[in-house]
């Protein structure tokens, strides 16, 4: 073999290793960033199997922030409340209300949480559609 050819190899072999490792690391999304975007509320299915048709509820999650946001019909408001996101694991993240605008007990008057801090099961995910479980219900979203 020729010195150039054998130089060219020890070159292109560790390019190419690298290129296809940064392929397959761009091609994972992290959970943290995979939820990102607006989500709607569509159904909140009860632990009887009972289906609850919703449409003024949005999630909404940016990295690790999130925020719960409605429309309230009574006062013609879109009242939003903010709090954290915290991946666990693959298919678990917990939701933290650390409000601001309003107090937490507010968004527990307007929200079917008990108290400020539930943790999901992510059962689907596409990229219009997501599936979150919790306390024995699911919650059905669309992207918004």
């Amino acid at each position: 073999m020729n010195t150039f050819f054998k130089q060219s190899v020890f070159i292109v072999k560790p390019l190419m290793v690298l290129l296809a490792a940064s392929l397959l690391f761009s091609c994972t999304k992290d959970i943290e960033t995979e939820l990102d975007g607006k989500w709607i509320l569509r159904e909140v299915v009860a632990v009887d199997g009972s289906i609850q048709q919703v449409d003024t509820v949005w999630y909404n999650f940016q990295n690790t922030l999130f925020m719960y946001q409605l429309y309230d019909a009574a006062t013609d408001n879109y009242p939003y409340f903010f709090g954290f996101k915290t991946k666990m694991d693959e298919k678990h993240i917990r939701l933290e209300m650390k409000s601001y605008a309003y107090t937490v007990s507010d968004f527990l008057l307007k929200s079917d949480w008990e108290n400020g801090t539930r943790e999901f099961t992510i059962d689907k995910k596409t990229d219009n559609r997501l599936i979150l479980n919790s306390e024995g219900k699911e919650y059905r979203f669309d992207k918004y």
